[in-house]
């Protein structure tokens, strides 16, 4: 009874160990995968626009042009080599609309998007958000779109053509409209303004145009899933399955085991007296096979 009980203790912390381990590296998959869904969701578009725009222009103003991007933003911009990408990679980009989304150590996020033969537009690494710097990893999407609108936006038409190039909502309101959330961020200095509306309970940033009186706000902007739920959804499944799985080994090699001590008992009733068990393979019921 001991070995019996030592195997289930055995078999109970192995099936905890493993069900940690499994939930951690789902709840990190996870994670990894709304990582690049947010990032792609709010960046992809006015990366994809920057690269078009610079294909249009004439190649000895392309470096000129994109220095002047460059300013407006907060994460690093630049025309990088398509040589240093994997070939996977160099698959996924030259892909029509294709994109790549590389984490390196799990913290430095970078967007790339394809831009010719043999150079792509890279993106990053973007500001850490868990520091507080969601406003500066948006700040150039937000600022770029409203040097867009006050360079050509006249109608309605002509915003909703621009939002649906940047695959996010985007409107223009007088100053007075916007909540008081938004309206210290100003206050404090800042161009851009990363805010939660509490009416509808979502997340926008906005920024002043060129005539002071009217704000381009863009959004609801996409937001982090909450996925310890899921996870744990999945580990528990996955764990009640690899429980059954050792459970039903664990009774079946002792089923196996009184089925030979059945057999070697009934040969015995018949009167054959030299039937004998392997001890050595009778495990828990030892002593029964003696």
């Amino acid at each position: 009874m001991i070995r019996l009980f030592l195997k289930f203790f055995f078999i109970t912390a192995l099936i905890l160990l493993i069900s940690k381990s499994l939930f951690e590296w789902i709840l990190h998959r996870q994670i990894m995968e709304d990582r690049r869904r947010v990032v792609s969701s709010m960046h992809l578009g006015v990366l994809q626009i920057i690269s078009n725009n610079l294909r249009e222009t004439p190649a000895d103003r392309q470096e000129g042009v994109l220095e002047k991007i460059r300013l407006q933003f907060r994460a690093p911009l630049e025309l990088r080599s398509l040589v240093e990408l994997t070939n996977a990679e160099r698959e996924k980009i030259e892909d029509k609309d294709g994109f790549i989304y590389k984490a390196i150590d799990d913290t430095k996020e970078f967007l790339g998007v394809h831009f010719d033969s043999t150079t792509y537009l890279r993106l990053g690494p973007f500001p850490d958000v868990y520091s507080g710097g969601v406003e500066d990893s948006l700040w150039g999407l937000v600022r770029i779109m409203a040097i867009k609108v006050d360079a050509g936006v006249k109608t309605k038409e002509d915003l909703d053509r621009l939002a649906e190039e940047l695959g996010l909502p985007m409107e223009i309101l007088p100053n007075g409209e916007l909540p008081d959330s938004a309206a210290n961020r100003f206050k404090s200095g800042r161009d851009v303004a990363f805010y939660l509306d509490p009416k509808i309970a979502k997340y926008f940033a906005a920024t002043f145009l060129s005539d002071s009186q009217r704000v381009l706000r863009i959004g609801p902007l996409p937001e982090f899933k909450e996925l310890t739920k899921s996870a744990t959804i999945t580990t528990l499944g996955i764990s009640f399955l690899l429980s059954i799985a050792l459970i039903s080994l664990l009774i079946y090699s002792l089923s196996r085991t009184f089925r030979r001590i059945e057999l070697a008992a009934k040969s015995i009733a018949l009167g054959n007296f030299g039937t004998r068990v392997d001890v050595s393979k009778a495990g828990e019921a030892r002593e029964l096979a003696i």
